[in-house]
């Protein structure tokens, strides 16, 4: 008995130093290519921008659409998924003559494709656009924002839930779905993240009745009028809304504002990632927020850092005040207040952390989630910005741009792939959670019960644990160390585990629970 202890814990000595030498998926480039579906629908609802442009006088419905990018030759069938958000100041890139604006911006391309390379599928999404920035009272500026963001964020949501209904389709887990979102797509992100009751248009506290209209006093956002029913629709997208008679918005009256879009799953996700953006008030972050990472020039010219007016580029050197709205440090002190990045606080090894120190002195000291990110310049607001080909992966030839290098804005990216895909690891409980951190907890076998049996077996083993303390995942390692079946998510106290073409041999399972790790030896024996 002595004997098979002591080879069980050489063989466990082994196979932590052995994957600790390998590509760890999620974290590591895993798969060389990838797959990308262009313009898949995931959706569609009402536009406002027809009637802003003079082309219609009513608003008119347009899909909406999402370029899905998936790793080749990946077998996983249950798959975090990355949606991602453009930048454009919810404007037409021909308004804005900005190089930003659309699901092919090449910021968010790459994102994408370094996401599918670590095994994740990830979506740049498109979402509506319009507003009249040429509108002459900051009163009637705001209002038209606030709704181009609502409307984000009801597209945001509508994506959300399009791939929890097609998770067969996109081999996806529901339960692992992270938004990230660049300049504007951050507003966007972190409006879904912590925007969940429409109540909060009207309780604003930086400053208080911000989104209320001083011309009317009506709120901005209408979700329901009285006696009439859904005007602008629910947070979420799932309701017709339209103009109610004598209604002052764009549209004329009886217009259609708002249609659902997949309303049986829901809309929640599990991790927020900020490149740019702010939150349009500070009161929404609550204990219903998911864990929130922000990347933000401290300089940044137009999104505040801390709490200032937001002002947006409407044309080249021309920008335009709109409303008060809170940046990256407040947004992360305030998450660490609450406790909600609670998740990934200084549990990642220096491996993967190789900024921390940096940060930390450009922080003042440790503020979880919180990565001030500095240009060239100190008006350089999004360095990771860069122009060329739709192949990002060729050489480009790039239009005029004052920030157009690649290689440039590729080392911008690194550093926050660097920073994301740890921190992804531990908010989105993914296998990769181990590597991570600075030790795995090796549980007690005498304090955590989990039996496997039959053991040896013949054609497959069944995993038990007690009730109350559910399995996460369940990693199977021969004993050269190499491993040759993983079960990601298990989230269940039972789980029958098919023997399938594995040899005859011993092996090493490592079941994972929320307080650590158990390794236990199995056995195949000739069928």
């Amino acid at each position: 008995m002595k004997k098979v202890f002591l080879l069980l814990l050489v063989c466990v000595s082994l196979l932590n130093s052995s994957v600790k030498g390998q590509a760890v998926r999620y974290l590591d480039t895993v798969f060389t290519s990838v797959k990308v579906d262009s313009n898949v629908v995931y959706g569609s609802n009402f536009t406002i921008m027809g009637i802003i442009a003079q082309q219609t006088t009513r608003t008119v419905r347009q899909p909406l659409t999402c370029n899905v990018h998936t790793p080749v030759g990946d077998t996983e069938a249950a798959r975090p998924v990355a949606l991602i958000f453009h930048s454009g100041n919810f404007l037409p890139k021909a308004i804005t003559t900005s190089y930003s604006g659309t699901k092919e911006d090449s910021v968010v391309s790459t994102i994408c494709r370094q996401l599918a390379h670590r095994g994740y599928v990830a979506a740049s999404c498109t979402y509506r656009i319009g507003w009249n920035p040429a509108d002459p009272s900051q009163d009637g500026r705001t209002n038209f924002l606030i709704n181009a963001a609502y409307r984000g964020i009801q597209d945001a949501r509508t994506a959300i839930r399009y791939f929890k209904a097609n998770a067969a389709t996109w081999k996806v887990d529901t339960n692992k779905i992270m938004l990230i979102g660049v300049g504007t797509g951050g507003y966007i992100t972190l409006g879904t993240a912590s925007f969940d009751a429409y109540g909060k248009v009207v309780t604003t506290q930086y400053p208080a009745n911000k989104f209320i209209d001083n011309r009317n006093g009506l709120p901005m956002v209408i979700e329901q009028a009285p006696g009439f029913g859904y005007v602008n629709g629910d947070v979420e997208a799932k309701v017709v809304g339209r103009v109610p008679p004598g209604g002052s918005g764009v549209p004329p009256a009886l217009d259609t504002l708002c249609a659902p879009n997949h309303v049986t799953p829901s809309s929640k996700f599990q991790f927020c990632v900020n490149l740019g953006g702010a939150i349009g008030d500070l009161n929404w972050l609550d204990a219903n927020t998911p864990p929130i990472l922000s990347f933000q020039a401290p300089y940044d010219q137009n999104a505040p850092y801390i709490d200032e007016t937001l002002r947006v580029p409407v044309a080249p050197g021309v920008s335009l005040p709109i409303v008060r709205v809170q940046g990256a440090s407040l947004i992360q002190r305030k998450m660490d207040t609450l406790g909600r990045n609670n998740v990934f606080k200084g549990k990642v090894i220096a491996k993967y952390d190789p900024y921390k120190s940096i940060f930390d002195t450009r922080n003042g000291g440790s503020v979880n989630g919180l990565y001030p990110i500095l240009g060239d310049t100190i008006s350089d607001s999004s360095p990771w910005d860069f122009t060329g080909s739709a192949d990002l992966y060729a050489n480009s030839i790039y239009v005029s741009a004052p920030r157009s290098s690649r290689a440039r804005a590729l080392r911008y990216i690194d550093t926050i792939m660097k920073v994301m895909t740890p921190r992804a690891c531990l908010a989105l409980n993914l296998p990769c959670k181990g590597p991570v951190t600075s030790t795995e907890d090796l549980l007690n076998a005498n304090t955590t019960k989990l039996t496997i049996a039959p053991n040896p077996a013949q054609n497959y083993i069944t995993f038990e644990s007690e009730v109350y303390n559910p399995m996460h995942a369940i990693e199977l390692y021969d004993m050269s160390g190499r491993l040759v079946r993983q079960v990601a998510k298990v989230d269940n106290h039972q789980f029958n585990m098919m023997r399938g073409s594995l040899p005859t041999g011993m092996y090493i399972a490592k079941v994972r629970f929320e307080g650590g790790i158990l390794s236990k030896k199995v056995v195949f024996e000739d069928r």
